[in-house]
């Protein structure tokens, strides 16, 4: 933040330590006295006055995070998401974080990401690496945008997006629960062979109504009805998908189809054989 601040005359403080962040599942429950009747005001249940304002700033920059595309001139990579995720996070004093968790009860972060990953929202810390690409996750419209420059990146973006395809998609996993035991974050998953291995894990819980899943990026060239298998086979898993590639050829290689229909065979002069150009 520091390295930002090169004109204006300002301070930067770090308060880390004076505020916590709680989170929430469902209609926002926190809200201004003037807001939405239908939010509960927790103003005079020992917690201080201001934070309604700041829990009503954060809830509505969270509240229906099903990430809904934000640009509907987008017709590509556009997420179809297995749930709804109608998650927000506040930001609130540490001194009132008892006095809410008293009111509304702590379910904890494995509650937590259990629902998330049921929804297919990727959480960039852990479901994305070095390689990814927003197209992969279904983050176009929604976290990166194609109508603004100047920002890192750009250009793999839009080049993805405009003339190409990414190279993996990102999946739902089912795991068939004959096991008590979970994969670990990172292991493989092949397909048919165990040297077939055609992504990795970056997810994985136990979900209270679908038992054990994980979220995993795998190769975009994967069949949507392959036999998957992880960590050596001791897991099966069905996939569903959460952001469909889309078929068509992109420009840039319908361009290359055309060069090379377009290129006469090559004639050897001594046994007057045609060859056909390399491709």
């Amino acid at each position: 933040m520091r390295m930002m601040v090169f004109t204006y005359d300002v301070t930067i403080t770090d308060v880390s330590d004076n505020y916590a962040v709680v989170g929430g599942v469902g209609a926002p429950v926190f809200s201004m006295p003037s807001a939405d009747a239908s939010k509960q005001d927790i103003s005079g249940q020992g917690v201080s006055e201001g934070v309604n304002a700041l829990v009503d700033a954060a809830a509505l920059w969270r509240a229906g995070a099903s990430f809904s595309t934000a640009d509907p001139a987008l017709d590509k990579y556009v997420p179809s998401r297995p749930g709804v995720w109608p998650a927000y996070e506040a930001v609130v004093p540490r001194g009132d974080v008892d006095a809410l968790l008293h009111r509304f009860g702590a379910a904890g972060m494995w509650a937590w990401e259990s629902l998330r990953a049921a929804a297919g929202v990727p959480r960039v810390v852990v479901d994305a690496d070095h390689r990814s690409l927003p197209h992969e996750l279904g983050l176009i419209g929604e976290a990166v945008h194609l109508r603004k420059g100047c920002y890192r990146g750009q250009e793999a973006v839009a080049r993805t997006y405009n003339l190409g395809k990414p190279p993996r998609r990102f999946v739902l996993l089912h795991l068939d629960g004959s096991s008590e035991d979970l994969p670990k974050l990172g292991a493989e998953v092949t397909n048919g062979d165990e040297d077939n291995v055609v992504g990795a894990i970056t997810t994985v819980l136990w979900h209270y109504e679908l038992g054990p899943i994980a979220l995993a990026l795998v190769k975009r060239s994967l069949p949507l009805d392959a036999t998957l298998s992880i960590d050596s086979g001791r897991f099966a898993a069905s996939q569903q998908p959460i952001v469909v590639v889309p078929d068509e050829v992109s420009p840039v290689e319908q361009f290359r189809r055309e060069k090379r229909a377009n290129v006469a065979p090559l004639k050897d002069e001594r046994t007057g054989t045609a060859t056909p150009p390399s491709t």
